[in-house]
């Protein structure tokens, strides 16, 4: 999200989930708010707020971002560089071929004791 325009019933309801009990970037909050977060992690902190705010776009787009994520020259103070996550990536595919070679290993010890 770039740009908001909100009611005062809105703010009211962003204010009312009571934001500074659990501190997100404004981009998590407000699609929690309106109940369509992906992080089911994240949304349980706010269990007990009523989650109906209702959010509109326009188009065409009335702001514009000057990157996307992924461009050359893209920063986000909310987000890790492209490189972090490839890297988290990477990380994590060679965690789990080490963790499948571990168990292929295991069988194969199971099947020679047998």
């Amino acid at each position: 999200m770039l740009g908001y325009i909100i009611s005062n019933r809105g703010a009211e309801k962003l204010i009312a989930g009571r934001p500074f009990d659990n501190i997100l970037p404004v981009d998590e909050y407000i699609p929690i708010m309106y109940n369509d977060h992906p992080e089911s992690d994240w949304v349980h902190y706010y269990e007990n707020t009523t989650r109906d705010l209702r959010v509109y776009s326009t188009y065409p787009l009335l702001v514009y971002p000057t990157h996307f994520a992924g461009d050359k020259g893209w920063y986000s103070d909310t987000e890790p560089p492209i490189e972090v996550l490839q890297e988290i990536h990477k990380r994590k595919l060679k965690e789990e071929e080490e963790e499948a070679a571990k168990k292929e290993k295991e069988k194969e010890k199971e099947k020679t004791e047998l």
